[in-house]
């Protein structure tokens, strides 16, 4: 099965016929990457459904053979990581986002009770369609960015009038562009890049060029710790334009794993060509919300630690996690390789800290935790709702925000009963969640000053005599001199001495700051003692 993501919006942007020649360029894509004895057996809905026969035709098994892997393999690897199709249409382009997904039966196996061996359709993260003349306009205005962005991305082999379709090409170097103004180079075609079919007739696009901007030591500002990448299109009039403001809108329409793919993958070009180097290249957080896709990326880690060491990873702050466990894989698989992986804060200010697993989370929160915690209801291994119930046990009540998927009425109350701070059900707006976290820490910041205002407050009261304590104590809940003599067997004037040595041990200048900052400890400490 082989499905348009995009057929939908494509269909409201453009009309039925312009999604109906999507539809036959995705189909002329298939023939293409299966071989022409392919059986397309019919469309829906911009899903075409088919069989391809085995064993795998000449040209397939080349390719599998060539990349020293099984057939299945090689079938998952391009449907879970499938090319983006290109369409021209009214003298520009047209990008369409194809997934798919397969399955084998066990001819061994009996009729009834066949196994099948299979490949999952990976999600689609684009923003869902809208209606409304706008909304067509918006989209076709955003599609004709991320047409001219990876439009860029070089062509890696011309076979019957497209690039190449198969997941493993090897390119050659082109020269290096004209440039205007600082460090450039067009970097070699990489051995496994973001595949595209791209017929005849599309528009020719600027091409993509690399910038070294250096991240120097903050201490000295001299040394350079690493090269970030940036990417940007050089123009015919010879200036070249960053693609920073491209990022969220190849996030909106769901492409931003086709560039981030094509740009780690240079990264991973570079650091192989030159082992003095390091570089940091930035991805979407939608990108990483995808690990199946980044196969490439761990196969070329996979024994290359030099390399993976001076490679770093910066997770942009342009979009949010749409599913943090794959996002908490990708990270850690990363990390076990040698990568350096910077999350940034979506704009907040704050540092991110991710955990592979609910287990992993708990163990880092006996080294004690501040700030707010974000858990998914479902994480591998212990549940987001067992780890929050095992943070209370362990007395630690950090702010919890939930989030969830897959959440019903039952499961809110249940969170919210285990004193959860907020409770999220996908999909969420971005701004909701930040909310959720500004008022989360602002809460732990609270409780944070005050448990330090305890503490210090605790120190000097130490610094009381015991006679002083219990003239403290009847000072904080507002009784005046004579009573506390009274109570206490003693004279007003030995209750003036006390609380002028009171005053002075507790750093307060007169009563009134005295009831102001000690009355609620006091207070706190006699409803403990009462139960």
């Amino acid at each position: 099965m082989v499905a348009i993501d995009n057929f939908e919006h494509v269909s409201l942007a453009y009309g039925s016929g312009v999604a109906a020649r999507a539809v036959a360029q995705v189909r002329r894509a298939v023939l293409q990457w299966f071989g022409r004895h392919a059986d397309i057996q019919f469309e829906s809905g911009g899903i075409i459904y088919g069989a391809v026969p085995r064993p795998l035709l000449p040209a397939q098994r080349d390719v599998a053979e060539r990349d020293a892997v099984n057939p299945q393999a090689w079938l998952n690897r391009l449907l879970v990581n499938p090319p983006v199709v290109f369409l021209p249409h009214d003298g520009g382009t047209i990008c369409l986002s194809i997934s798919g997904s397969w399955a084998e039966p066990d001819d061994g196996a009996g009729q009834a009770e066949r196994p099948f061996s299979s490949g999952c359709r990976v999600p689609f993260f684009g923003e869902m369609p809208g209606r409304g003349a706008a909304w067509a306009e918006r989209y076709r205005a955003d599609m004709a960015i991320v047409a001219s962005v990876l439009g860029a991305i070089p062509r890696e082999q011309e076979r019957d009038g497209y690039a190449a379709a198969g997941p493993v090409v090897t390119g050659a170097a082109d020269p290096a562009p004209c440039s205007t103004a600082g460090p450039v180079f067009r970097m070699v075609t990489p051995r496994e890049p973001i595949v595209r079919c791209q017929p005849d007739g599309v528009p020719p696009a600027e091409p993509m060029v690399f910038a070294w901007r250096p991240v120097r030591d903050g201490q000295s500002g001299r040394d350079v710790l690493f090269y970030e990448l940036i990417p940007q299109l050089c123009g015919r009039d010879g200036l070249r334009r960053d693609l920073a403001e491209c990022r969220p809108v190849l996030e909106r329409l769901g492409f931003a794993v086709a560039l981030d793919q094509y740009l780690v993958a240079s990264a991973l070009d570079l650091l192989e060509a030159d082992p003095d180097v390091a570089v940091a290249v930035q991805v979407s957080a939608q990108s990483v919300s995808t690990c199946p896709r980044w196969g490439m990326l761990f196969r070329r880690l996979t024994g290359c630690r030099s390399v993976a060491s001076r490679l770093t990873l910066a997770i942009t702050e342009t979009a949010s996690f749409p599913d943090f466990a794959e996002a908490i894989q990708f990270v850690s698989r990363l990390q076990t390789f040698g990568c350096a992986v910077a999350i940034d804060n979506f704009g907040l200010g704050y540092e991110v800290e991710l955990f592979e697993s609910g287990a992993a989370l708990l163990e880092r929160a006996r080294q004690g935790l501040s700030g707010c915690i974000v858990l998914d209801v479902r994480m591998p291994g212990v549940s987001g709702l067992e780890v929050q119930k095992r943070l209370a046990t362990l007395d630690i009540h950090t702010p919890v925000i939930v989030v969830s998927g897959f959440a019903d009425i039952a499961m809110a109350v249940q969170a919210m009963k285990s004193n959860a701070f907020e409770f999220l059900t996908k999909p969420f707006r971005d701004q909701d969640l930040f909310d959720a976290i500004g008022a989360a820490m602002e809460l732990d910041s609270s409780r944070t000053m005050q448990s330090q205002e305890r503490r210090h407050a605790d120190r000097l009261m130490r610094n009381l005599t015991a006679r002083e304590h219990e003239v403290f104590v009847r000072l904080c809940l507002g009784q005046v001199g004579k009573q506390i003599a009274h109570d206490l067997g003693m004279s007003e004037a030995t209750v003036k001495v006390h609380r002028r040595s009171i005053l002075h041990k507790l750093s307060v200048k007169h009563l009134g700051e005295l009831i102001l900052n000690y009355a609620p400890i006091v207070r706190r400490q006699s409803e403990e003692q009462h139960g």
